[in-house]
């Protein structure tokens, strides 16, 4: 990751677990190692990707679908759609909302309320759930996520 950032949030920064990966912008360079200190040091891991709590919240299976429900009637969609089997891009964008959740500490997201997540954890979760021919997208906010 490259070591300084000229955004005057708290994002992004360098890796001080040696474990993240380059992302797209400076921006979403933000080490789990900022975020989750007092875990990482109680699992007396390197990162947070490395601890049973990040597998539990973001990449069990069981959680994911039930957030994928929640997701669904939130938006007052059909429950029934998540009776099917969740395909890898629905199972790796609940993960990400899991992650944002947990790093947001369970306040809401959405329009107004969007976080940069982990370079490291967004790489984990692709790699556990791939989607083949992907383009995967960096960051953006509201305004150009819409385009």
């Amino acid at each position: 990751m490259s070591g300084n950032n000229s955004d005057s949030d708290n994002s992004g920064g360098g890796c001080l677990c040696q474990r993240c990966r380059l992302m797209p912008t400076n921006r979403e360079e933000v080490c789990g190692r900022v975020v989750f200190v007092e875990t990482i040091e109680r699992h007396s891991v390197n990162c947070i990707c490395e601890t049973g709590d990040f597998s539990a919240v973001c990449l069990h299976e069981l959680i994911l679908e039930l957030t994928f429900v929640q997701f669904l009637r939130y938006g007052k969609k059909d429950v029934h759609e998540a009776d099917q089997m969740m395909n890898k891009r629905q199972k790796h964008l609940m993960a990400y909302r899991l992650l944002a959740l947990w790093i947001n500490h369970g306040e809401p997201l959405g329009k107004g309320n969007r976080i940069v997540l982990l370079s490291r954890c967004v790489w984990r979760i692709r790699e556990e759930f791939p989607e083949e021919g992907a383009a995967y997208q960096g960051f953006k906010e509201v305004r150009h996520a819409l385009d």
